[in-house]
């Protein structure tokens, strides 16, 4: 006996029949690309790599660099090896297609995750800033930086985002909670500090309790009587200072260098009280 569907359920199982067809030749294109674009199998495999060393960063609070690039040139290595080794025609070109494809994908992802994954997602700033700390290196060389602070908290507010992971807080109050926290180390920041002299002192030195040793030491230059006995040296440098912009007469001058003089001056003293 033959039984025979009503023309509308026909067209519906058509329609169910086409849309798991879809579905189907959309996983095949996820899960096996290199067969609708030709990539090779390698390349894939390198692009996924990007994403889960992406994925790996990312949970990690202060990536090391120095170990990362290892990582990387160990991988390359044992990739000529392999490629060397296997039936491969062109190995020059299969290894930089590798490499673009790793680190292409472990670029994007990074930007993509940074820019609408993060934690600080939801805080203005310049988008550049957000991506990259390259954006931050130029206007600091430039010796901009402070300025370009100030004017981003008169448009944005209080809280700026001025790097991947940084924030710049322009509010009193929250250094209230700030002094609250527990930390084990001081920021990355502080490793500019760390001089060509490739020493670190009681400014550049991020271990907490290291710091806490060397402050106390450090903390015997601001007592009273040490104070007492170097302010008149100070107030004299002070005054030798007002003395250079009084005999401008009013005129527009560039006072850099006699600022740095000053700082120079008090930062040789304290040095040596301390």
């Amino acid at each position: 006996m033959t039984c025979r569907l009503p023309f509308r359920f026909r067209g519906g199982l058509l329609a169910i029949r086409q849309s798991l067809a879809t579905v189907r030749r959309a996983a095949i294109a996820v899960i096996f690309p290199y067969k609708m674009f030709h990539l090779e199998p390698l390349t894939v495999v390198a692009a996924a790599g990007g994403l889960v060393t992406q994925s790996t960063l990312s949970s990690i609070h202060e990536v090391p660099t120095i170990k990362f690039l290892s990582t990387c040139g160990i991988s390359d290595f044992l990739l000529l090896v392999f490629l060397f080794r296997s039936a491969y025609t062109n190995v020059t070109l299969q290894f930089f297609q590798v490499n673009a494809a790793f680190f292409g994908t472990l670029i994007v992802a990074t930007l993509i995750r940074r820019l609408y994954f993060h934690p600080l997602r939801h805080f203005p700033g310049r988008k550049l800033a957000a991506m990259s700390k390259i954006y931050d290196a130029r206007i600091v060389y430039l010796g901009i930086s402070s300025t370009v602070v100030r004017d981003q908290h008169r448009r944005l507010g209080d809280f700026v985002r001025t790097g991947p992971n940084e924030l710049s807080i322009n509010n009193v109050e929250a250094m209230q909670l700030y002094s609250r926290q527990t930390f084990n180390s001081r920021g990355p920041f502080y490793e500019s500090g760390y001089g060509s002299s490739r020493s670190y002192n009681v400014f550049s030195v991020r271990d907490n309790e290291q710091h806490r040793l060397w402050r106390r030491i450090w903390d015997q230059a601001f007592k009273a009587g040490a104070l007492n006995e170097y302010a008149p040296r100070v107030e004299l440098h002070v005054a030798k200072f007002i003395s250079v912009l009084e005999n401008t007469k009013g005129e527009e001058i560039n006072c850099l260098k006699p600022v740095q003089n000053l700082a120079y001056v008090r930062a040789a003293w304290s040095w040596c009280v301390a």
